[in-house]
């Protein structure tokens, strides 16, 4: 939506990918006669442009030891540190190598290391195999070939590094559109969007297809993943599952909701878990609990549980039910829990905060030290 590839005549199969500080998601959007369908998603929450720059620090770091010799100062030049290293990396996008400029690192010492492109692809070489590997994954979740892709888009600040572009150019054989931002990409994509659900003119004839991303379930016995909605399901979705119990006369069922695509559910994302009760008496295996999940086009999860079983008697409860509404995939905490988790935590911020000072407090002795050892050394000229 973000670069208005909008030919009504002509289906095309939009590969995206979002690198931002600190996730990277890859997509493939089949658009056809104005309706933009998600067909795959695959996504990293724990690598980003972060991740980039931490490699570039260390790095930095161990020049300036095997330099000086001296102790690094991290907590005073911090960010302004970190602020050259992001300018770096993004100059490496347009220039084949760039200098890093520290200012007063010490008092009356600067610091500069020459970073190339090709000494940061090499810092970085795995951290760019596993964004391919992730584009690799879309393709094969998505059951199309790359020569099928007709655009490749970017969004996101760190998805306009050099290499980024180079790797897909060549998976692809075609470069990616530079006609839009990756910076302004997703807040011009938000506009249209805001635009279709207010029905706001310009919009007409717009329609958005999502997806849900990862597989969901229930578990099992033997702590089995019982999925029920699967990854990449188009939304909005609804879909049923049968549990029973697993002992005779089970008077419960507890309902655990996970999120993952591990076949354990151990090695899942758990989410929340309710108890439908009163379920009447009877063998295990023969109580019919009817586990239903549904998806709405916002990605809310709404979990039911509806009990089926033959009723024993007048005095029994006929479908008996029981659910569980998760926001955005998680499910939100109450205030009272959130009050309680306050102040669970709130010795080791006191801990964390002393700590903090302490450090302050050494780094301001060793520079007031080295102040006055360069004093007399430079000016006086008494020490060695």
């Amino acid at each position: 939506m973000a670069t208005r590839i909008h030919n009504t005549e002509e289906e095309n199969m939009i590969f995206v990918l979002d690198l931002g500080g600190g996730t990277v998601d890859a997509s493939i959007i089949q658009q056809y006669y104005g309706i933009y369908e998600a067909i795959a998603t695959v996504g990293n929450t724990s690598l980003g442009g972060e991740n980039f720059n931490e490699r570039v620090y260390s790095q930095l770091v161990n020049q300036y030891i095997r330099r000086t010799g001296k102790k690094y100062p991290y907590q005073r030049i911090d960010m302004q540190v970190r602020r050259e290293i992001e300018r770096a990396k993004r100059a490496l996008s347009s220039v084949t190598e760039t200098m890093i400029e520290i200012n007063s690192i010490y008092p009356g010492e600067d610091f500069s290391w020459k970073l190339t492109r090709e000494h940061f692809n090499d810092l970085c070489k795995d951290l760019f195999s596993a964004i391919m590997s992730l584009v690799n994954k879309t393709m094969t979740y998505a059951k199309t070939d790359k020569h099928d892709i007709t655009d490749i888009l970017l969004v996101g600040g760190s998805s306009k590094m050099g290499t980024i572009t180079d790797l897909l150019s060549k998976y692809f054989k075609k470069s990616p559109r530079s006609d839009i931002s990756p910076d302004e990409a997703v807040v011009y994509g938000a506009a249209v969007q805001a635009g279709i659900l207010n029905k706001n003119h310009g919009t007409n004839g717009i329609l958005l297809h999502d997806i849900y991303p990862m597989t969901l379930g229930v578990e099992a016995p033997g702590g089995k993943m019982a999925a029920i909605i699967k990854r990449n399901t188009p939304l909005p979705h609804i879909n049923s599952t049968i549990a029973t119990t697993a002992e005779d006369n089970q008077p419960n069922v507890e309902v655990k909701v996970y999120r993952g695509e591990n076949a354990l559910t151990k090695d899942n994302e758990f989410m929340g878990k309710f108890v439908l009760s009163e379920i009447p008496s009877l063998p295990k295996g023969e109580p019919q609990i009817n586990v239903t999940f549904e998806i709405d086009v916002d990605g809310t999860l709404t979990v039911k549980a509806v009990d089926l079983s033959p009723q024993q008697g007048w005095w029994s409860k006929q479908g008996l039910s029981q659910s569980m509404v998760f926001k955005d995939g998680l499910n939100k905490l109450s205030s009272s829990e959130v009050s309680q988790m306050r102040k669970r935590i709130r010795p080791y911020i006191e801990n964390e905060k002393k700590r903090k000072e302490k450090l302050n407090i050494i780094d301001e002795l060793e520079r007031v030290i080295y102040t006055c050892h360069y004093i007399v050394q430079e000016k006086i000229g008494l020490v060695d």
